[in-house]
C-alpha cells in the first residue's frame, strides 16, 4: 500500500476526532439549551448530509444482523450522548475529554468479548504491539489530566470523585466501547454503506430525543433548561455539521481498518489534539472566550501527556498491522 494511501486512511479517524471535539465545543456554547433539544434538532441538521451521500452510494442489501446491531446501538448511544452532553456542560473540555480516551482501553476487552456472539467481529482484535500502542495512548491521556498542584500520580483518580463532568464522561466512555463495536457489526451487514447506517441510526436517535421532549411536556415533569430551540439555531446547525463530519470518517475508516480499538484510539488522539490545543490554546488563551477559560488552565502542563498520546498513535499506525 502506498504511503499516500496509508496516510489518507489513518487521517479519517483523526479528522473524525477533531470534528467530535468541535461538536463538544458547540455543546459548551449552547449550555443554556436542554440536552434533548440539542440532540434531537442538532442531529436533524446532520441527516441531509447522509441523504446526499446515500444518493451517490445507492441503497445497500440489508441483512438481519444490521437490525440486531441497530437495536443494540441506538439505546446505548442515546444514553452515552446524554451523559456526554451533561459532562461537557458540567466541566471544561480539558477535564472531560481525557476520559473519552479510556474507550480504546475498554475496547481491548469489549471487542474480544462481543466477538463470541458476533461473527462479524472475527479478526478485529489488535496485535500485541497494537494493543501496547493503545495503552500508551491511554497513559498519555492520564498524564494529560494531571495538574501542577497535584503531587501524586494517583491525584487524577482522586479528582475523578470530585468532578461531576469527569464521572459522567467516564461512564459514557464505557458505553461507547460497546457502541463503537456495534458500528462495525452494523456496517458489515450492509456492505459498509456508511450513509445508510448513519441515516437510520441518527434518525432514530433524533426521534427518540423528540419523544422524550414530548413525554416531559405531556407529563409536566420538572426541567431545568428550555426545550425551545429559539435563539440557538446557529449552534444547532454547527452541532449537526460537526456530528456528520465526525460520524462519516469514523465509520468510513472501518472499511480499511476493521479493528475497532485502533480506529477509536486514533479518533481520540484527534479529539485531544483539537480539544486541548485548539480549544484550550486558541479559544481559551488567544481569543479569551469566556466559555473556554477552564480549558486554558494549566495548558502547558498538559502538553507532555498529549505528546505521549501521539506516540501511542504512531505505534498503532506503524506497527499495529491493521
Amino acid at each position: 500500500m502506498e504511503l499516500f494511501t496509508i496516510v489518507l486512511i489513518w487521517t479519517l479517524p483523526l479528522v473524525s476526532g477533531m470534528a467530535d471535539a468541535a461538536s463538544r465545543s458547540v455543546i459548551k456554547i449552547a449550555s443554556k439549551l436542554h440536552d434533548f433539544t440539542l440532540l434531537s434538532v442538532g442531529l436533524l441538521f446532520a441527516l441531509p448530509f447522509y441523504l446526499i451521500w446515500l444518493f451517490f452510494t445507492g441503497m445497500p442489501i440489508v441483512e438481519n444482523g444490521f437490525w440486531v446491531a441497530i437495536a443494540l446501538h441506538v439505546p446505548l448511544f442515546t444514553g452515552a450522548m446524554i451523559l456526554m452532553v451533561e459532562a461537557h456542560k458540567a466541566s471544561g473540555l480539558a477535564s472531560t475529554m481525557p476520559y473519552m480516551a479510556l474507550t480504546p482501553a475498554f475496547l481491548l476487552g469489549v471487542t474480544p468479548f462481543l466477538a463470541l456472539f458476533f461473527s462479524e467481529l472475527g479478526g478485529s482484535s489488535p496485535t500485541l504491539v497494537g494493543g501496547l500502542g493503545v495503552l500508551v495512548l491511554v497513559a498519555g491521556l492520564y498524564v494529560l489530566n494531571m495538574q501542577t498542584r497535584q503531587q501524586s500520580i494517583l491525584s487524577p483518580v482522586r479528582a475523578f470523585w470530585h468532578d461531576r463532568g469527569s464521572r459522567l464522561m467516564f461512564f459514557a466512555s464505557i458505553i461507547l466501547a460497546f457502541t463503537a463495536t456495534f458500528d462495525l457489526v452494523a456496517l458489515k451487514n450492509i456492505q459498509n454503506n456508511v450513509p445508510f447506517y448513519l441515516l437510520v441510526d441518527h434518525g432514530l436517535l433524533s426521534i427518540i430525543m423528540a419523544l422524550l421532549i414530548l413525554a416531559y411536556s405531556a407529563m409536566k415533569w420538572e426541567k431545568t433548561l428550555p426545550f425551545s430551540p429559539r435563539g440557538f439555531w446557529k449552534s444547532l446547525f454547527f452541532f449537526g455539521c460537526f456530528t456528520a463530519l465526525a460520524a462519516g470518517p469514523h465509520n468510513l475508516a472501518f472499511t480499511w481498518i476493521p479493528i475497532v480499538p485502533y480506529v477509536i484510539a486514533v479518533k481520540r488522539a484527534g479529539a485531544i489534539l483539537f480539544g486541548v490545543l485548539a480549544l484550550g490554546l486558541v479559544m481559551g488563551m488567544i481569543l479569551n472566550h469566556p466559555k473556554f477559560q477552564d480549558d486554558k488552565k494549566n495548558l502547558r502542563f498538559r502538553i507532555p501527556g498529549t505528546i505521549i498520546a501521539v506516540i501511542g498513535m504512531v505505534i498503532i499506525i506503524i506497527w499495529g498491522k491493521a
